[in-house]
């Protein structure tokens, strides 16, 4: 089960880049889905090889985790 939601978060991250990251990150932050244990390496990897930009992935993780909370509060 864990290898097939890394394969998925995998391919959010590819597919859909920085909005991937803000939601999977979101959504680790509220327990729901994914841990952001996955998530952010996963970024951080793509980082070192030059595909991701490291203050890029830093504002949509931060976002991710500051936009959670307000989520949860609402439903």
């Amino acid at each position: 089960m864990l290898a097939g939601i890394t394969q998925w978060a995998i391919e959010v991250v590819y597919s859909f880049g920085y909005i991937g990251v803000f939601f999977l990150t979101a959504l680790g932050n509220m327990n729901l889905l994914i841990p952001t244990q996955l998530t952010l390496p996963l970024t951080g990897f793509l980082v070192g090889q030059g595909r991701f930009l490291l203050v890029s992935v830093l504002t949509a993780s931060t976002a991710g985790c500051r936009c959670s909370p307000r989520w949860c509060s609402i439903s």
